[in-house]
């Protein structure tokens, strides 16, 4: 017993290849389709405008038709209700004349959407709205029009749903409600929102979340991340987020993505992270780095904090190098003293004295944006010391550019600083006592 196999229909979607940009290349496209298996195209309709998105199917339908007089167009679902129905009859009847039984029409209501404007004039507001079902997922003031911080939560499975099909500002809403609760389960969500999302600023936020949660499973979520993406708005993002966790996975894989090569400001904030590791960031590589001659400075800038964020004395003399005349562009001589002034923060008193004195010394380079970064420097170490050096370098400029230091200066004499600077200074006479105290107990136990 045989039975009669009927026609398989074959067709594909009528992409932007055929209805966007130059009109010979859509008609290459075109004509590849008729020499195929392919008997139909499919079209969809999108009237709103939300997210920006959106398309008329009927006029996209027309277009195919005429680009190709053999081949049946599928619409659907066309949004009637949107739409008077007088005109929409028609357009179709219009269609049929010029196209006659080559289009496949269907119509419906579309996605169900409802919103509620409601009166908020208490700090405390309870609103309670009617509803015919429940909904798959509720959003409140979607729009962000109103509400400075949301703090609202309907429930993990309406999380999901919006995370999964909600607008653009749902999904980013989502991922950072359920990274609040940063569940295995909920982590691996918001990953596999990452990995099909389109939009670079959802994306961005998806990775902002992860690095929220501060668990095992988004560390090795973000380690994923910095492995696979390549798109150069989020990028630079997802080293930004890295910068601060300690981790020597995700730190081998943000080494490995420097090894592969990343756009400058991604590879500024890479090296920023490394320098992060402390005792163990290699020196070597952020020297090199630091010294490299990338685009702009941009990359070797990152390399400077690096050294700047290790706290280590040999890192000092790195910079110090950098800083001087020839070795680095201005710009990056100044970044280069500037991470002197943080770094000095963390080193022993006679290291921080030395730096100290080298940037008193900058404050006479020749070149006026050095001197400016050895006053910041000097301020961000309260040296007070380095106030008549300072007050010299400012006569040299105009009233405009010395207001600025001014305030430096200004800064390092506030009654704060100054307390700070005695209460520094009373615990370095407590510390010279106890050794003087130490070395004669020494020599008594010694005699006895």
């Amino acid at each position: 017993m045989s039975q009669e196999i009927s026609k398989l229909s074959i067709g594909t979607v009528g992409s932007n290849a055929l209805l966007m940009g130059d009109f010979q290349e859509r008609a290459d496209v075109m004509a590849q389709i008729k020499e195929s298996a392919i008997d139909h195209l499919f079209i969809a309709d999108h009237v709103s405008f939300h997210d920006g998105f959106g398309m008329d199917g009927l006029i996209n339908a027309a277009t195919l038709a005429a680009m190709n007089p053999d081949i049946t167009v599928f619409l659907g679902v066309y949004l009637l209700a949107l739409r008077h129905p007088v005109p929409v009859a028609r357009q179709l009847s219009t269609w049929s004349l010029s196209a006659p039984g080559r289009i496949i029409f269907g119509w419906g209501h579309g996605e169900a959407r409802g919103s509620t404007k409601i009166r908020l004039d208490r700090a405390q507001q309870r609103v309670v709205l009617a509803m015919d079902e429940e909904p798959d997922f509720l959003t409140v003031d979607p729009e962000g029009h109103t509400l400075h911080k949301l703090d609202f939560n309907p429930g993990q499975p309406k999380w999901v749903r919006e995370l999964e099909a909600g607008t653009l500002l749902g999904r980013i809403h989502a991922a950072h409600e359920l990274a609040k609760k940063p569940t295995n389960k909920n982590i691996r969500l918001i990953l596999d929102a990452w990995k099909r999302e389109t939009f670079w600023g959802a994306r961005q936020q998806f990775v902002s979340a992860l690095a929220s949660a501060k668990t095992a499973e988004s560390v090795k979520a973000l380690t994923h991340i910095v492995e696979e993406e390549n798109d150069p708005m989020v990028i630079d993002h997802v080293m930004v987020r890295a910068r601060g966790i300690q981790n020597s996975s995700l730190r081998s894989a943000v080494k490995k993505r420097l090894d592969r090569g990343l756009p400058y400001w991604a590879a500024r904030n890479a090296w920023w992270g490394i320098g992060m590791d402390r005792e163990e960031a290699p020196l070597e590589r952020l020297e090199q780095a630091a010294r490299g001659k990338g685009w702009s400075g941009i990359e070797a800038a990152g390399a400077i904090e690096g050294l700047a964020e290790t706290r280590l004395p040999d890192a000092a003399n790195i910079l110090m190098d950098l800083a001087r005349w020839g070795q680095s562009t201005h710009r990056n001589r100044g970044a280069a003293l500037r991470a002197l002034g943080r770094l000095g923060k963390f080193l022993e008193r006679r290291d921080r004295e030395r730096v100290a004195e080298y940037l008193v010394a900058a404050l006479r380079d020749p070149h006026t944006s050095v001197q400016q970064a050895a006053t910041d420097a000097l301020a961000t170490l309260k040296v007070v010391s380095a106030i008549p050096a300072i007050e010299a370098f400012a006569a040299t400029l105009s009233h405009q550019e010395s207001v600025a230091i001014s305030r430096t200066v200004s800064t390092l004499r506030s009654p704060e600083d100054a307390k700070l600077a005695g209460l520094e200074k009373e615990l370095e006479e407590l510390r010279k006592a106890s050794r003087k105290l130490e070395d004669r107990l020494a020599k008594l136990e010694d005699e006895s």
